[in-house]
């Protein structure tokens, strides 16, 4: 039994008819592409490894033997996979937060993670991309989940948060308040109270 590793469990999973149709094409032609094994876990051939369960049949594996399973496991599923630009941003950045803390038994080459760095290789904007780092570091698990199944975006998602955070809602605008007046004996400074002695006009 295999674990996903964190790197494959970026992006999200087949749909129920795509993985209909690898599991008729495995049990019609058996598995022709090997799973690819990366610390003990599965980084590439995850619903192989399940259609592979379900059917009993015996794994081909192999084990990872490039020099970077982030880039490696982003251009396979970036060219499979029909993912929408939250998607790919969200898959982008969780990639690359694993990269920083990554595995210090394996060294990678150096590599931008900046914005605009991680916007060209997801082809989104920076825009989107730093909505994701957001997203990220504020969203709970479900959301989180709910943006890379592509059930919402992460404009909703990012939404949502704020209407559940009132610190993080815009001031609402101040009324305007009424002109204060002074009282009407001190309004014109040139009129006295009548006095009971005065004629009467």
């Amino acid at each position: 039994m295999y674990e996903r590793h964190p790197l494959s469990a970026a992006f999200p999973d087949m749909d129920p008819e795509e993985y209909k149709n690898l599991l008729t094409s495995i049990r019609a032609n058996g598995q022709r592409e090997p799973i690819t094994l990366f610390e003990g876990k599965i980084l590439d051939g995850w619903h192989r490894y399940r259609a592979c369960q379900e059917l009993d049949i015996g794994l081909l594996t192999t084990e990872f033997d490039g020099k970077d399973p982030v880039d490696f496991v982003i251009d396979l599923n970036l060219q499979r996979r029909h993912l929408s630009p939250s998607q790919k941003a969200l898959a982008i950045v969780s990639c690359e937060t694993w990269a920083k803390v990554g595995n210090p038994n394996f060294s990678i080459a150096p590599r931008g993670t900046i914005g605009k760095d991680m916007a060209k290789k997801a082809g989104v904007s920076t825009r989107t991309i730093s909505r994701a780092k957001r997203l990220k570091t504020e969203a709970d698990p479900e959301t989180l989940e709910a943006v890379k199944q592509g059930a919402i975006s992460l404009s909703e998602a990012l939404k949502a948060i704020d209407n559940a955070d009132p610190s993080s809602a815009p001031p609402k605008p101040r009324r305007p308040t009424a002109p204060q007046f002074p009282p009407a004996s001190l309004q014109n400074p040139t009129t006295r109270t009548p006095h009971p002695a005065d004629p009467v006009a």
